[in-house]
Protein backbone atom coordinates (compact mmCIF):
# COMPACT_ATOMS: atom_id res chain seq x y z
CA UNK A 1 0.00 0.00 0.00
CA UNK A 2 2.72 2.11 0.91
CA UNK A 3 4.36 2.17 -2.52
CA UNK A 4 1.33 2.23 -4.52
CA UNK A 5 0.91 4.98 -2.30
CA UNK A 6 4.45 6.42 -3.36
CA UNK A 7 4.27 5.99 -6.97
CA UNK A 8 0.82 7.82 -7.13
CA UNK A 9 2.52 10.78 -5.03
CA UNK A 10 0.08 10.51 -2.28
CA UNK A 11 -0.30 9.80 1.94
CA UNK A 12 -2.65 7.94 3.28
CA UNK A 13 -5.10 10.32 5.57
CA UNK A 14 -3.57 11.00 8.91
CA UNK A 15 -6.29 8.87 10.82
CA UNK A 16 -5.68 5.81 8.35
CA UNK A 17 -1.66 6.18 9.50
CA UNK A 18 -2.37 5.95 13.35
CA UNK A 19 -4.28 3.45 12.50
CA UNK A 20 -1.65 1.76 10.59
CA UNK A 21 0.41 1.91 13.26
CA UNK A 22 -2.05 0.52 15.88
CA UNK A 23 -2.78 -2.23 13.30
CA UNK A 24 1.16 -3.05 13.13
CA UNK A 25 2.30 -2.95 16.80
CA UNK A 26 -0.90 -5.43 17.63
CA UNK A 27 0.26 -8.01 15.32
CA UNK A 28 3.52 -7.25 16.81
CA UNK A 29 2.34 -8.14 19.95
CA UNK A 30 0.33 -11.23 19.16
CA UNK A 31 3.60 -12.50 17.28
CA UNK A 32 5.88 -12.00 20.11
CA UNK A 33 3.33 -13.45 22.25
CA UNK A 34 3.06 -16.19 20.11
CA UNK A 35 6.47 -16.89 19.15
CA UNK A 36 7.90 -16.51 23.16
CA UNK A 37 4.97 -18.49 24.26
CA UNK A 38 6.08 -21.40 21.44
CA UNK A 39 9.70 -21.46 22.67
CA UNK A 40 8.42 -22.24 26.66
CA UNK A 41 6.17 -24.80 25.30
CA UNK A 42 9.71 -26.59 23.90
CA UNK A 43 10.99 -26.08 27.40
CA UNK A 44 8.39 -28.12 28.74
CA UNK A 45 6.56 -24.48 30.52
CA UNK A 46 3.22 -25.71 29.14
CA UNK A 47 1.69 -23.07 31.80
CA UNK A 48 3.26 -20.30 30.02
CA UNK A 49 2.99 -20.86 26.61
CA UNK A 50 -1.05 -21.46 27.27
CA UNK A 51 -1.20 -18.33 29.03
CA UNK A 52 0.48 -16.47 26.12
CA UNK A 53 -1.67 -18.37 23.67
CA UNK A 54 -5.12 -17.20 26.40
CA UNK A 55 -3.20 -13.17 26.13
CA UNK A 56 -2.80 -13.63 22.63
CA UNK A 57 -6.33 -14.88 22.10
CA UNK A 58 -7.54 -11.37 24.24
CA UNK A 59 -5.25 -9.51 21.95
CA UNK A 60 -7.57 -10.72 18.94
CA UNK A 61 -10.95 -10.55 20.02
CA UNK A 62 -10.36 -7.12 20.95
CA UNK A 63 -8.89 -6.91 17.12
CA UNK A 64 -12.37 -7.77 16.04
CA UNK A 65 -14.29 -5.53 18.32
CA UNK A 66 -12.20 -2.90 17.11
CA UNK A 67 -12.08 -3.18 13.66
CA UNK A 68 -14.71 -6.04 13.08
CA UNK A 69 -12.01 -9.10 11.58
CA UNK A 70 -9.96 -10.66 14.10
CA UNK A 71 -6.75 -10.62 12.07
CA UNK A 72 -5.67 -6.95 9.82
CA UNK A 73 -5.56 -9.23 6.61
CA UNK A 74 -7.00 -7.13 3.67
CA UNK A 75 -7.44 -3.41 6.54
CA UNK A 76 -4.79 -1.77 4.92
CA UNK A 77 -4.99 -0.59 1.44
CA UNK A 78 -3.35 1.96 -0.99
CA UNK A 79 -4.82 4.94 0.19
CA UNK A 80 -5.70 4.28 3.62
CA UNK A 81 -8.05 1.77 5.32
CA UNK A 82 -10.66 -0.52 4.44
CA UNK A 83 -12.26 0.06 7.81
CA UNK A 84 -12.47 2.71 10.66
CA UNK A 85 -12.06 1.87 14.08
CA UNK A 86 -15.42 1.60 15.52
CA UNK A 87 -17.27 2.91 18.34
CA UNK A 88 -16.45 0.85 21.27
CA UNK A 89 -13.28 -0.06 19.39
CA UNK A 90 -10.61 2.28 21.37
CA UNK A 91 -12.01 1.26 24.79
CA UNK A 92 -11.76 -2.69 23.70
CA UNK A 93 -8.26 -2.21 22.69
CA UNK A 94 -6.74 -0.08 25.77
CA UNK A 95 -8.90 -3.05 27.75
CA UNK A 96 -7.08 -5.47 26.47
CA UNK A 97 -3.64 -3.88 26.35
CA UNK A 98 -4.30 -3.55 30.05
CA UNK A 99 -4.84 -6.96 30.54
CA UNK A 100 -1.23 -8.27 28.63
CA UNK A 101 0.50 -5.02 30.57
CA UNK A 102 -0.87 -6.62 33.92
CA UNK A 103 0.85 -10.58 33.06
CA UNK A 104 4.16 -9.03 31.72
CA UNK A 105 6.03 -9.02 35.04
CA UNK A 106 5.01 -13.00 35.31
CA UNK A 107 6.16 -13.48 32.03
CA UNK A 108 9.23 -10.98 32.47
CA UNK A 109 10.31 -13.15 35.79
CA UNK A 110 10.07 -16.72 33.95
CA UNK A 111 12.80 -15.29 31.56
CA UNK A 112 14.75 -13.98 34.74
CA UNK A 113 14.75 -16.26 37.73
CA UNK A 114 13.35 -19.71 36.33
CA UNK A 115 16.60 -21.59 36.71
CA UNK A 116 15.52 -24.53 34.36
CA UNK A 117 14.70 -21.88 31.39
CA UNK A 118 17.74 -19.86 31.52
CA UNK A 119 20.06 -23.42 31.41
CA UNK A 120 18.22 -25.01 28.28
CA UNK A 121 17.75 -21.41 26.86
CA UNK A 122 21.57 -20.03 27.22
CA UNK A 123 24.41 -20.37 24.38
CA UNK A 124 21.11 -22.46 22.62
CA UNK A 125 20.87 -22.00 18.50
CA UNK A 126 23.54 -18.97 18.42
CA UNK A 127 24.29 -16.88 15.04
CA UNK A 128 27.32 -14.80 15.02
CA UNK A 129 26.70 -11.10 14.52
CA UNK A 130 29.13 -11.60 11.32
CA UNK A 131 26.42 -14.16 9.94
CA UNK A 132 23.52 -11.95 11.08
CA UNK A 133 25.25 -9.24 9.53
CA UNK A 134 25.95 -11.17 6.36
CA UNK A 135 22.11 -12.66 6.12
CA UNK A 136 21.22 -8.87 6.73
CA UNK A 137 18.28 -10.69 8.96
CA UNK A 138 15.49 -8.70 10.21
CA UNK A 139 13.80 -7.97 13.58
CA UNK A 140 14.20 -9.48 16.59
CA UNK A 141 15.89 -12.31 14.79
CA UNK A 142 18.43 -9.97 13.88
CA UNK A 143 18.70 -7.33 16.76
CA UNK A 144 19.69 -10.00 19.07
CA UNK A 145 22.85 -10.70 16.70
CA UNK A 146 23.57 -7.25 17.12
CA UNK A 147 22.07 -6.07 13.66
CA UNK A 148 20.59 -2.58 15.02
CA UNK A 149 18.26 -1.82 12.20
CA UNK A 150 14.76 -0.88 13.04
CA UNK A 151 12.82 0.42 9.86
CA UNK A 152 10.21 2.33 11.77
CA UNK A 153 13.78 4.27 13.65
CA UNK A 154 16.10 3.79 10.71
CA UNK A 155 13.98 4.85 7.13
CA UNK A 156 11.39 6.76 8.99
CA UNK A 157 7.42 6.60 7.70
CA UNK A 158 4.36 8.27 8.69
CA UNK A 159 3.10 8.07 12.00
CA UNK A 160 6.45 6.65 13.80
CA UNK A 161 8.74 10.03 13.40
CA UNK A 162 5.74 11.38 15.73
CA UNK A 163 6.64 9.28 18.45
CA UNK A 164 9.29 8.45 21.05
CA UNK A 165 10.31 4.49 20.04
CA UNK A 166 13.25 2.56 22.25
CA UNK A 167 15.08 -0.08 20.33
CA UNK A 168 16.37 -2.77 22.71
CA UNK A 169 18.99 -4.62 21.09
CA UNK A 170 21.40 -7.85 21.76
CA UNK A 171 24.95 -9.44 21.03
CA UNK A 172 24.26 -12.71 22.37
CA UNK A 173 22.90 -13.97 19.39
CA UNK A 174 20.98 -17.42 20.90
CA UNK A 175 17.34 -18.02 21.99
CA UNK A 176 17.92 -16.57 25.34
CA UNK A 177 18.66 -13.15 23.46
CA UNK A 178 15.69 -13.11 21.22
CA UNK A 179 13.35 -14.59 23.49
CA UNK A 180 14.32 -11.82 25.58
CA UNK A 181 14.43 -9.39 23.16
CA UNK A 182 10.52 -10.03 22.27
CA UNK A 183 9.84 -9.38 25.80
CA UNK A 184 11.00 -6.54 25.40
CA UNK A 185 9.50 -5.29 23.01
CA UNK A 186 5.77 -5.35 24.06
CA UNK A 187 6.24 -2.56 26.69
CA UNK A 188 6.95 -0.16 23.61
CA UNK A 189 4.04 -1.43 21.22
CA UNK A 190 1.87 -1.02 23.89
CA UNK A 191 2.79 2.66 24.47
CA UNK A 192 2.80 3.28 20.83
CA UNK A 193 -0.75 2.00 20.84
CA UNK A 194 -1.44 4.25 23.38
CA UNK A 195 0.27 6.85 22.27
CA UNK A 196 -1.29 6.69 18.88
CA UNK A 197 -5.35 6.23 20.15
CA UNK A 198 -4.62 8.97 22.08
CA UNK A 199 -4.02 11.29 18.90
CA UNK A 200 -6.98 9.84 17.11
CA UNK A 201 -9.17 12.86 15.61
CA UNK A 202 -12.21 12.70 13.58
CA UNK A 203 -11.35 12.27 9.56
CA UNK A 204 -11.30 10.23 6.70
CA UNK A 205 -9.44 6.53 6.52
CA UNK A 206 -9.39 6.05 2.75
CA UNK A 207 -8.58 8.64 -0.11
CA UNK A 208 -8.44 7.62 -4.02
CA UNK A 209 -5.32 6.65 -5.93
CA UNK A 210 -5.14 9.50 -8.87
CA UNK A 211 -4.28 7.10 -12.20
CA UNK A 212 -1.65 7.60 -13.84
CA UNK A 213 1.90 6.74 -14.38
CA UNK A 214 4.41 6.50 -10.94
CA UNK A 215 7.63 4.61 -9.28
CA UNK A 216 7.42 4.43 -5.70
CA UNK A 217 9.15 2.07 -2.61
CA UNK A 218 7.32 0.92 0.63
CA UNK A 219 9.43 -0.05 4.09
CA UNK A 220 7.44 -1.08 6.54
CA UNK A 221 8.87 -2.86 10.11
CA UNK A 222 6.80 -6.59 10.94
CA UNK A 223 7.15 -8.56 13.25
CA UNK A 224 10.12 -10.32 11.33
CA UNK A 225 12.19 -7.66 9.94
CA UNK A 226 11.70 -4.61 7.78
CA UNK A 227 9.25 -5.45 4.48
CA UNK A 228 10.01 -3.74 1.65
CA UNK A 229 7.81 -3.25 -1.99
CA UNK A 230 8.81 -1.43 -5.21
CA UNK A 231 6.14 -0.89 -7.81
CA UNK A 232 5.89 0.58 -11.04
CA UNK A 233 2.75 2.19 -12.52
CA UNK A 234 1.24 2.69 -15.89
CA UNK A 235 -0.63 5.10 -17.82
CA UNK A 236 -3.70 3.38 -16.44
CA UNK A 237 -2.56 3.11 -13.10
CA UNK A 238 -1.97 -0.74 -13.06
CA UNK A 239 1.34 -2.44 -12.03
CA UNK A 240 3.59 -2.39 -14.28
CA UNK A 241 6.73 -3.99 -12.49
CA UNK A 242 7.09 -5.01 -9.10
CA UNK A 243 9.24 -6.51 -6.84
CA UNK A 244 8.96 -8.16 -2.98
CA UNK A 245 12.11 -7.85 -0.49
CA UNK A 246 10.43 -10.08 2.58
CA UNK A 247 12.54 -10.61 5.85
CA UNK A 248 11.81 -14.21 6.00
CA UNK A 249 14.02 -15.44 3.53
CA UNK A 250 16.53 -14.52 5.77
CA UNK A 251 15.59 -16.38 8.63
CA UNK A 252 15.60 -19.98 7.34
CA UNK A 253 19.46 -19.83 6.67
CA UNK A 254 19.43 -18.61 9.64
CA UNK A 255 18.12 -21.25 10.83
CA UNK A 256 20.56 -23.44 9.32
CA UNK A 257 23.51 -21.28 10.54
CA UNK A 258 22.27 -21.33 14.26
CA UNK A 259 21.77 -25.42 13.89
CA UNK A 260 25.34 -26.97 14.03
CA UNK A 261 26.15 -28.25 17.52
CA UNK A 262 22.60 -27.97 18.40
CA UNK A 263 20.92 -31.18 20.25
CA UNK A 264 18.40 -32.99 18.19
CA UNK A 265 16.09 -32.26 21.78
CA UNK A 266 16.62 -28.58 20.70
CA UNK A 267 16.06 -27.78 17.48
CA UNK A 268 11.80 -27.01 18.22
CA UNK A 269 13.94 -24.23 20.74
CA UNK A 270 15.89 -22.80 18.13
CA UNK A 271 13.08 -22.87 15.61
CA UNK A 272 10.66 -21.27 17.94
CA UNK A 273 13.05 -18.92 18.81
CA UNK A 274 13.84 -17.69 15.41
CA UNK A 275 10.57 -18.63 14.11
CA UNK A 276 11.02 -18.44 10.53
CA UNK A 277 7.89 -18.22 8.24
CA UNK A 278 6.98 -22.01 7.39
CA UNK A 279 6.07 -20.59 3.91
CA UNK A 280 9.45 -18.54 3.34
CA UNK A 281 8.08 -15.30 3.23
CA UNK A 282 5.03 -12.68 5.29
CA UNK A 283 5.04 -9.99 2.51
Amino acid sequence: ARAAEAAAGIEAPPRAALLRLVLAEWERLACHLSDWGAAMGAIGLEWAQTRCAMLRETLLRAHEAAFGQRLPLDLVLPGGLAADLTPEGSEALLAALAVLEEDLPTLQAVQDEHAGAQDRLRGIGAASPARVAALAAGGVAGRAGGRNFDARRDMPYQPYPGFSLSIPISTGGDAEARLRLRLRELPESLGLIRAALARLEPGPVLVPLPVGPGEGLGVVEAPRGEVLHWLALDEAGLIHAAFARDPGWMHVPLLEAAAPGTTLGDLPLVRASLNPSTSGMDL
